[in-house]
């Protein structure tokens, strides 16, 4: 729930919720399941500016969920019959037994009682605004301890990749990787890791990731193991074999980045993780730049070559037509 809201929560009334957008009322919906520990799992449906319909999983308890409904009314209009009604279809389709569902505006009992039943939640702006309160009260009165981030001997990261190795050898008969095929490699490669750098960078506090957001890291983390193996049994064309290198340790460092910040070791740490990463794999843009010297080699011995050529055209020609003057005297 976006901050503003939350500092205002006080002054806020039944009638603000009258005209408000569902971006707005979805701030307020958010920080009610978040402080029931459910996180976002997926979308159902959205439609136009009015109507939501998500799945929310426990964080503890994967195996529970519950279908957020938010429904946006005009003003003056109340949640009508036919939405309760397709608000258990929804139910019944997705084979689901829990509900939260909000709404901006009023629903009158005979409408509520349909969708109303065990583990199922109906806010509307009054108990909302009662939740929030809460929310905020508690959040000022619980002080969180400052994460103190640790230092291991041994990193995570170094743990996972020692043990995914010592079960996973390199192929013997090493792949040969063409010089013209290194860029594409190089790109596929890059962008595996694109993914999870949008997921951490939509981080906000490194100190309190969401146990949904650590559980993805961990889930790239694995992913690129396999990365290490397959760079592992190939061989590069020379002169670029010391690629290899610096692709084996652009990944090996991400992997150690991502394990540092899931187990929440020093930032010191990651630091350097993520600035080697970043390091090698500027290393491997050297590419171009050697091509383009091999190149330029190439044309300057051909240069001279033919240089060379035309020096012992012109002394062939010139013995030509000596040797044919000395016939034609004789």
């Amino acid at each position: 729930m976006k901050e503003d809201f939350l500092e205002n929560i006080e002054n806020l009334t039944i009638k603000d919720f009258v005209e408000m957008d569902i971006a707005t009322f979805y701030n307020a919906v958010a920080s009610i399941m978040q402080d029931l520990n459910y996180s976002f799992h997926r979308s159902v449906r959205d439609v136009q500016n009015y109507r939501r319909i998500e799945i929310w999983k426990h964080v503890k308890n994967h195996d529970d969920f519950t279908l957020v409904w938010v429904e946006i009314v005009k003003a003056g209009d109340d949640v009508t019959r036919d939405v309760s009604y397709e608000v258990l279809r929804t139910l019944n389709d997705l084979n689901m037994v829990k509900l939260a569902f909000f709404t901006n505006g009023g629903i009158d009992d005979d409408t509520k009682d349909v969708i109303d039943d065990k583990g199922h939640f109906i806010f509307t702006p009054d108990n909302i605004i009662e939740t929030l309160l809460a929310i905020k009260k508690r959040n000022d009165i619980v002080i969180k301890p400052k994460l103190k981030r640790k230092k291991p001997k041994t990193p995570s990261g170094f743990v996972l990749i020692r043990n995914f190795l010592k079960e996973n050898k390199p192929k013997e008969v090493k792949t040969i990787v063409p010089i013209k095929l290194i860029p594409e490699f190089r790109a596929k490669l890059i962008d595996r890791f694109n993914p999870v750098m949008d997921l951490v960078s939509s981080i906000e506090d490194i100190d309190n990731i969401d146990a949904e957001v650590r559980k993805k890291i961990k889930a790239f983390q694995f992913a690129m193991l396999t990365d290490l193996i397959n760079i592992a049994s190939l061989e590069f064309e020379e002169p670029f074999q010391w690629m290899k290198e610096d692709f084996f340790y652009m990944v090996q460092n991400y992997i150690l980045y991502l394990g540092a910040l899931a187990e929440f070791e020093t930032v010191e740490e990651m630091d350097k993780y993520l600035e080697e990463f970043n390091r090698r794999k500027n290393n491997l843009f050297e590419y171009e730049v050697i091509l383009s010297k091999i190149k330029e080699k190439q044309v300057t011995i051909l240069n001279d070559t033919l240089e060379k050529l035309k020096k012992v055209s012109i002394y062939l020609l010139v013995a030509a037509i000596i040797f044919l003057i000395i016939f034609i005297l004789l």
